[in-house]
């Protein structure tokens, strides 16, 4: 007999956990600190780089909401008008468009609050500010307009992006200001109008930069000329640390529009940084992100502690653990019993025994095998759930099956020929529109050519216009080149039906609403604007986070106004992903802006 028999049955346990757990412990943890010290590096990269990646989104997104009021004159015919119009023989008229012009900046800026002041030069050089009598610190901002519209001429997105100004007074609300200047062209002969100019807040920038950033680490931008304008930490932009900056400058003009980002290290006053570059494209800027290595050597210094004080109380525990694991052989039998017994009284679970200490095979084949008989309990009755909701979707079928729909064309036509032999022509032009209405909904698949359903668009507003005369105008602007562009069916009509239903529910008249159809770069944007009464902050707050939400929410809880919205918004991500769907932007007795995104084929663009 060996001398491990001789033992007592908890002396046995003692030694084998000792062995089984103290031994693997001591080389888990040699393992487990050198990976420590290459891990801690890598996680800061990463770190760097989300940071880096959410700043250059934070500066897209206010610049392209920002150029969002270059499209004035695309929605607003009025607007359009006025950017090509010469009143050099009518000046009444220039104050006239002038008064206008202010109403529509104001109008547009409440969508956009970043936007301090702007100014719009139409085509014959006539000028039309917005804000500059209430923030003169900024008009001479747009002092070299007429330099910067040239730059933007010759830009392929033709916009440009002026340096950040610095107002020449002090304590005042608007520190950072950065000029956006944009060419604006008619769309439908693309000949330029005019040029834009933007004031854009840039102190909502800064704020996001100074909050982002991670300890010991310092963010700053370069500009088109690798030139520092902007330091969270204002040191680095002084005199002792210019050969830092130009260090860092050099490593800027490695990044362009080809090499978007790039990580490396560098070494400077006998330190160490880890810097990461990134370039942003919608200004040429280049954000840096420098983090004084120190940080890093200190936590893996920290997590080796940790890690050592981690194994000295495993160490102490299992100890103490191994003593009394003979007494929990009896106790996990007990458990799984009583397990057993709450599943009585038609409760179906499954029993288990990894939470318990220590069981042996027998008693695992027994979990095992109850688990599979109660696992095909389960399993049976989800079949037996099944069949009988198919049942009841068969049977629902059948009765759709019943209904014939040549039964409604054949109708439908026969109250256009009594219309047209009664001379009707309002209900001949509405039986037809229905039954092409019908006709597109029963035969057309679920996905169809953007003319398509602008056209069955057209055939709804024929009925409503028909139904509320002189109550609204419709117009819709669909280049040719995108007349093929295919998108999921009855995208636009349940939008249209919410402007008129809702928008319009309180209007007798003057109503407007605008389709204008573009493609951005690889996006599809589909606008729909109307001058409705809009919708409460409150239910707009609460509609925008149910089209924010990665989830699928059960659209039949939802209001009458958003079930049309959701349900496109949901049907366009299930075809082309989350990145893809609605935004929408309303100002209460103001009017809608609903956005449809959606990607744009690579011939379209």
């Amino acid at each position: 007999m060996s001398p491990l028999k001789k033992l007592s049955y908890q002396a046995q346990i003692f030694l084998i956990s000792v062995i089984l757990i103290a031994v693997p412990s001591i080389v888990i943890t040699t393992i487990s600190v050198n990976r420590i010290l290459n891990q801690v590096d890598s996680r800061y990269q990463e770190s760097l780089l989300d940071l880096t990646t959410q700043i250059n989104m934070n500066i897209d997104s206010m610049i392209s909401n920002a150029e969002k009021i270059g499209t004035l004159h695309i929605v607003n015919d009025e607007v359009r008008k006025i950017l090509t119009t010469d009143y050099s023989d009518s000046p009444s008229s220039y104050y006239s468009a002038d008064q206008i012009m202010k109403a529509q900046l104001l109008q547009t800026n409440q969508l956009n609050t970043n936007v301090i002041s702007s100014i719009f030069i139409n085509q014959y050089g006539y000028k039309f500010d917005y804000n500059f009598n209430t923030y003169s610190d900024f008009r001479d901002i747009f002092d070299n307009i007429e330099e910067w519209a040239e730059y933007a001429r010759n830009d392929l997105d033709m916009t440009y992006v002026a340096p950040i100004c610095h107002p020449k007074r002090e304590n005042i609300a608007y520190q950072n200001i950065l000029p956006l200047v944009t060419i604006l062209r008619d769309p439908y002969t693309f000949l330029e109008i005019g040029v834009m100019g933007v004031g854009i807040n840039f102190n909502s920038v800064t704020d996001i930069l100074s909050s982002s950033k991670l300890p010991n680490s310092t963010i700053i931008l370069f500009d088109q000329k690798d030139q520092a304008i902007f330091s969270t930490d204002s040191r680095y932009l002084s005199d002792k640390d210019s050969r830092l900056i130009e260090t860092l400058s050099e490593v800027s003009a490695k990044v362009d529009a080809k090499h978007l980002s790039s990580y490396q290290d560098i070494q400077y006053a006998g330190d160490t940084f880890s810097v990461n570059t990134l370039y942003n494209s919608s200004t040429g800027w280049k954000i840096v992100h420098i983090l004084d290595n120190t940080i890093i050597a200190e936590a893996s210094n920290m997590s080796i502690q940790n890690l050592i004080i981690i194994f000295i109380f495993i160490a102490f525990l299992e100890l103490v653990l191994a003593y009394f694991i003979s007494h929990q052989l009896s106790k996990s039998i007990n458990h799984i019993c009583y397990q057993i017994d709450q599943c009585e009284d038609g409760k179906i679970s499954l029993v288990s025994s990894d939470n318990q200490l220590l069981v042996n095979r027998e008693m695992n084949r027994i979990v095992d095998s109850y688990n599979r008989l109660n696992q095909r309990l389960m399993e049976s009755m989800h079949e037996n759930y099944l069949i009988q909701l198919n049942e009841k979707q068969m049977e629902l079928r059948m009765l759709q099956a019943q209904i014939n729909p040549h039964f409604f064309y054949n109708t439908l036509n026969v109250i256009s020929s009594i219309a047209n032999i009664r001379n009707v022509p309002e209900i001949r032009t509405i039986s037809t529109a229905i039954s092409e209405l019908l006709r597109y909904n029963l035969k057309s698949g679920s996905i169809v050519t953007l003319k398509q359903e602008v056209e069955q668009v057209a055939r709804y507003i024929t009925i409503q216009q028909i139904r509320f005369p002189d109550k609204f105008i419709y117009e819709c602007a669909l280049p040719p080149e995108l007349e093929e562009v295919a998108i999921p069916v009855s995208s636009l009509q349940p939008l249209i039906e919410n402007t008129i239903v809702h928008g319009f529910a309180k209007k007798e008249e003057a109503g407007y609403i605008m389709v204008n159809i573009y493609g951005e770069l690889d996006r599809l944007h589909i606008l729909i604007a109307d001058n409705g009464t809009g919708i409460e902050p409150q239910k707009l707050e609460t509609l925008q986070r149910s089209l924010q939400t990665p989830k699928v929410i059960k659209i039949g809880d939802s209001s009458n106004f958003s079930i049309g919205l959701l349900n496109v918004h949901q049907r366009i991500q299930s075809y082309y992903g989350k990145q893809y769907g609605i935004s929408i932007d309303s100002t209460l007795n103001k009017g809608t802006i609903v956005d449809i995104n959606l990607p744009l084929p690579e011939t379209e663009k």
